[in-house]
């Protein structure tokens, strides 16, 4: 299970080019530590901070796997 960062939110139009280059990549930093995590430890970032979910619903989405 992987989940993108959306492009389109992290770069503002009305930022300056080299505001836009720092968040791209950023995310792109982000995106490379989340891919070398282990897929247990992956799935509690991406729960909790991509899909928004409680540490209730985390504990309940990883009982049900």
């Amino acid at each position: 299970m992987t989940t993108e960062l959306d492009d389109e939110r992290d770069a503002d139009p009305a930022q300056l080019p080299e505001a836009v280059h720092e968040v791209r990549e950023r995310s792109e930093q982000i995106r490379q530590a989340l891919a070398s995590l282990p897929v247990h430890y992956r799935a509690v970032v991406e729960l909790r901070h991509y899909q928004e979910l409680s540490y209730e619903e985390i504990a309940a989405e990883l009982k049900s796997h």
